[in-house]
């Protein structure tokens, strides 16, 4: 679940930075470094993995699938991301 969630917001920082950037959408391999390494060290990863230590899941995949959305929504740095997700997302 950390990965799933490490990894959205990763690339949600990469996209903004593509945007902030003015780049016409490229990113540079060591701007991403810097995001990575930015979003490691972060608080924010600190207390993302802390909540997922304290979830206890009653082993259904909908609770796991929920607890991701809210880490992301709560932790997110792109509101444009929830909406284009609400659209593509599946439930199981």
């Amino acid at each position: 679940m950390g990965y799933v969630v490490d990894l959205t917001l990763i690339l949600q920082a990469v996209f903004l930075v593509s945007l902030q950037d003015h780049s016409e959408g490229k990113v540079s391999l060591e701007r991403v470094k810097e995001v990575i390494y930015e979003f490691y060290f972060s608080e924010k990863k600190k207390r993302i993995h802390n909540a997922i230590r304290d979830f206890q899941p009653s082993f259904t995949k909908g609770d796991v699938v929920d607890k991701i959305e809210s880490l992301l929504k709560e932790n997110g740095v792109c509101k444009l991301y929830f909406y284009l997700n609400s659209l593509l997302i599946v439930r199981f």
